[in-house]
């Protein structure tokens, strides 16, 4: 495999520099960078909230950037992009730009974490926060074509709603002309870049982000961030190639094991076939044996 770019952002030539200074004037909402320095203000965030959730919040707070939660010693690490708390609920923001088939398990995962991590020490469940967990995807998760797809625990039976607290709400940018409310529609239509569907806070964040790459550390980060992902993909790539070659083999020798079960098993019918030749008539053999009556007529023909 050729690769196109050097693994260190210094060993990068004029050219290569220059095809990613394109990508970072080009990037919009959904790049990580961005969207990250972008939506951690609480101006940006506060009147996203409030849009979504159809209620004013007096006073939220930005709790820290991309924080890392474990549970306990030894658990998976989970990475949070945007976290705000008012003094009733948690909400935690995410931005996924490709499906990764995980986001219901990953947006369960997040919801405890998050339950965890805000609750106090020797505290009463009922005093345990509420939490939002809402992802702004770039595609329709659940192919209905609806702008937002939104999940609360429920009995399906009587229709009773649990009432733990939990939220979760998965957007879909691809549908931004469907949604109703002037600041989601014009923040999907951000991640679609579509400006003729800008409302006044989306103007603001695209200004912003603008302002953002005028700043060299963010591109040399945003480069930085590029080339790992990158070779993590190239990576990727070449253990899933690893593994497939292993499975390949694997099913190859199983395959192999039942091709010579199955000659083994049809050698055998046409021997006794041939013994019954002389005994019983083709739709006889036929039913004794493993062989069709054009196999058994083309047999005795043979011989």
């Amino acid at each position: 495999m050729i690769n196109k770019f050097p693994r260190n952002v210094n060993q990068l030539s004029d050219n290569q520099r220059e095809d990613l200074y394109k990508k970072w004037l080009d990037a919009g909402i959904t790049q990580h960078l961005l969207f990250n320095k972008s939506m951690r203000l609480v101006k940006f965030c506060k009147p996203l909230l409030e849009s979504i959730f159809d209620k004013k919040i007096e006073k939220i707070d930005f709790i820290e950037y991309e924080k890392v939660l474990h549970i306990d010693i030894g658990t998976k690490g989970i990475r949070l992009d945007i976290v705000f708390e008012d003094d009733r609920t948690v909400y935690n923001i995410e931005m996924q730009a490709t499906n990764t088939h995980n986001l219901p398990k990953r947006s369960d995962m997040y919801h405890a974490i998050l339950t965890v991590a805000s609750s106090s020490t020797g505290g009463k469940y009922n005093e345990s926060k509420n939490t939002a967990v809402i992802f702004f995807c770039d595609f329709d998760l659940f192919e209905l074509d609806e702008p937002r797809y939104e999940f609360e625990y429920y009995c399906k039976k009587s229709n009773i709603h649990l009432g733990d607290g939990t939220k979760r709400i998965f957007f879909n940018a691809k549908a931004y002309k469907k949604e109703e409310n002037p600041h989601i529609r014009g923040f999907l239509a951000l991640m679609r870049k579509d400006k003729s569907e800008y409302d006044t806070l989306a103007h603001e964040i695209d200004s912003y982000m603008q302002q953002l790459k005028g700043i060299k550390d963010l591109e040399d980060n945003f480069m930085e961030m590029t080339l790992n992902e990158y070779y993590q993909h190239i990576d990727d790539l070449a253990e899933g190639e690893k593994k497939g070659i292993v499975i390949g083999e694997k099913q190859g020798i199983k395959k192999g094991i039942a091709i010579g079960r199955e000659e083994a098993t049809k050698e055998t019918s046409i021997n006794i076939a041939k013994q019954l030749l002389d005994i019983l008539d083709d739709e006889s053999i036929a039913q004794r044996t493993s062989l069709s009556l054009a196999e058994v007529k083309k047999l005795r023909e043979a011989n």
